[in-house]
């Protein structure tokens, strides 16, 4: 097929949004061959402009080039159902009908519903073969993924953008920005429950969006509290993202929202902002108990929905604070994992940390129903690696810490707690035998659901803010 070329407006953005030396692109592509030519797991490559093209769908990075590289041809034989039999004639492709089109910004693939089992491989071999065609002709940005675009329906090409993930169950996701009026745009919401189209509409839509910005006046005291100077943070946040391509063991991060609400997290100190983004992503290996396998599809995350609810208030308080409730649904202290309910909380506290800027956290554990069974369960080491996370590792201030319906023993349980947290937290830990109503004299009523004695929306409809059941 006939490849179109692009038109000279694009051209001309390629060429000024990655301005490339002929001289340092010739000696790049010689490194990159001699490297590996030196790798024993891994081909050798004579093609000069495969090479060039794979060196600038990395950006012209040099180091990153040669982690995809190695990726690259590892996956080749760790994954052989997607890339081995790869015959355009066989059986296998022949009988997928999807198809991938070329557009102006990007492709598009759609699928008809009649897929074979073989159906991730047969797609992965033509979506390479039809990318790798484009590859070595163009310099389009096949290999970086700007959009994602899902629709379940077979008029596919009919859908609104607005419908395209939410069809799947999904929370639209074109960008991880804020809008202006300060609305998450996109929360990068998992896929919690999402079983297809069929149950699309019982899903909850809202999830991050249930979350709304901060009123005016709150605004205000957020500013007098936290002063800020937007030509200072853009300047911070490409420091940080200029750092973080200096460190050879943390990621590249391009979201300049999430960096920017990272930032004001830690009181838009750059030195201490370091230092928690190297713990940020430090412990998500170190810790992996708590940060992999996050599919929020699988049984163990189910079950956690079903046992335990989260779920986090709309408003903010009115200094500008963030309140998230955690309550035990089924009191079964056998079906209590505390690992996968820590796991789902910190997968709801990155999709807030992308949506929305906070000065704080109040937390609210209700104990009602709770033993010392499930006590038991936060054990000295789990309890030392979870304060880690939170206190040096997450650009959170906790401002309070409350634990409401609490049984007699409950006391004797947050004594133990105190020695792990620092002074500061210490004071913030407060005990209530009674019930929610009790934080009525903390913070105004209208920002508790009404099972609460509040005027907000029901705890059920608020359980989409965090990471959906």
């Amino acid at each position: 097929m006939a490849q179109p070329h692009k038109s000279p407006a694009p051209q001309r953005r390629s060429s000024e949004d990655q301005p490339r030396d002929a001289g340092a692109a010739a000696q790049d592509l010689r490194h990159l061959r001699e490297w590996l030519g030196k790798q024993p797991h891994l081909p050798a490559v004579d093609d000069d402009v495969w090479l060039e093209r794979f060196l600038y769908g990395c950006k012209n990075r040099l180091s990153r080039c040669k982690e995809v590289l190695d990726m690259y041809f590892t996956v080749r034989g760790a994954v052989p159902e997607f890339f081995k039999n790869r015959d355009p004639a066989g059986e296998d492709i022949r009988l997928n009908t999807e198809t991938i089109t070329g557009t102006a910004s990007g492709h598009c693939l759609g699928a008809e519903r009649s897929q074979t089992p073989a159906w991730p491989r047969a797609t992965a071999g033509r979506w390479e073969a039809r990318a790798g065609d484009e590859f070595a002709r163009t310099r389009t940005r096949w290999c970086r993924l700007t959009q994602y675009r899902l629709c379940s329906s077979r008029s596919w090409w009919k859908c609104p953008e607005e419908d395209w993930l939410a069809r799947a169950g999904l929370e639209r996701r074109v960008s991880r920005s804020v809008s202006s009026a300060g609305r998450p745009r996109a929360a990068l919401i998992a896929a919690a429950g999402a079983r297809g189209p069929q149950s699309a509409a019982a899903m909850p839509q809202g999830g991050a969006s249930l979350l709304q910005p901060p009123s005016p006046a709150t605004q205000r005291r957020m500013r007098d509290k936290l002063a800020e100077d937007p030509a200072a943070t853009r300047q911070h946040v490409a420091h940080l993202q200029e750092w973080l391509r200096q460190q050879p063991h943390l990621p590249d991060e391009e979201d300049e929202a999430f960096l920017e609400h990272f930032l004001y997290g830690c009181k838009n100190r750059l030195s201490r902002c370091k230092e928690v983004l190297d713990m940020y992503y430090t412990v998500r290996g170190a810790v992996p108990e708590f940060f992999k396998n996050r599919d929020a599809t699988s049984k163990s995350f189910q079950e956690c929905c079903e046992v335990v609810q989260f779920l986090v208030l709309p408003r903010m308080t009115p200094e500008g604070y963030r309140v998230v409730f955690m309550k035990m649904r089924e009191l079964d202290p056998a079906r209590f994992e505390v690992e996968e309910s820590i796991k789902r909380a910190f997968m709801g506290f990155d999709l807030r940390l992308r949506a929305e800027k906070v000065l704080g956290d109040v937390h609210v554990y209700d104990a009602t129903g709770i033993t010392w069974a499930h006590l038991m369960k936060f054990t000295p080491t789990i309890l030392k690696k979870l304060i880690v996370c939170i206190q040096d590792a997450l650009p959170i201030r906790i401002k309070a810490m409350h634990f409401v319906n609490a049984p007699v023993f409950m006391d004797k349980f947050i004594a133990f707690l105190k020695p792990f947290f620092k002074p500061k937290l210490r004071k913030r830990l407060f005990v209530h035998s009674q019930g929610v109503e009790a934080l009525h004299e903390f913070y105004p009523a209208k920002l508790f659901p009404a099972e609460f004695g509040g005027t907000a929306p029901g705890a059920q409809e608020l359980s989409g803010t965090l990471p959906p059941h």
